[in-house]
């Protein structure tokens, strides 16, 4: 999407119909209440992890088995959870100590969303 500054977005709609419409709404509202507290002047970190081998995808044989297959497809990685929990601790350190990261308040940003969209 090109914004009228000129500005280009890339959107991705990452949700997959088994995590069902309450995980969709749970994250929408995570996201959604990020963008307050920023707006509110609070420092914040909203980072994506990436797709991940936890405990309630390996207990669901569908999610399981469709994160086995795409591992298959280069560059397509599916995560050790302690590899994505460190990754994700490296990502919150720098949201909060950063000075210029995206979920400082006084970090100006074209739109809310380059709030998910900016490190």
């Amino acid at each position: 999407v090109r914004s009228e500054a000129g500005e280009t977005y890339h959107l991705c709609d990452g949700y997959a119909t088994v995590q069902g419409p309450n995980y969709a709404l749970a994250k929408r509202i995570q996201q959604w209440r990020a963008m307050v507290a920023r707006d509110a002047g609070v420092r914040t970190s909203i980072n994506i992890a990436p797709a991940t081998f936890t405990m309630s995808v390996e207990h669901n044989n569908v999610t399981f088995a469709i994160s086995r297959a795409v591992s298959t497809f280069e560059p397509i990685e599916v995560f050790d959870k302690w590899t994505t929990k460190s990754i994700m601790t490296l990502m919150l350190i720098h949201d909060l100590k950063h000075p210029e990261a995206a979920g400082n308040p006084e970090v100006p940003l074209a739109t809310p969303l380059q709030l998910m969209a900016a490190t």
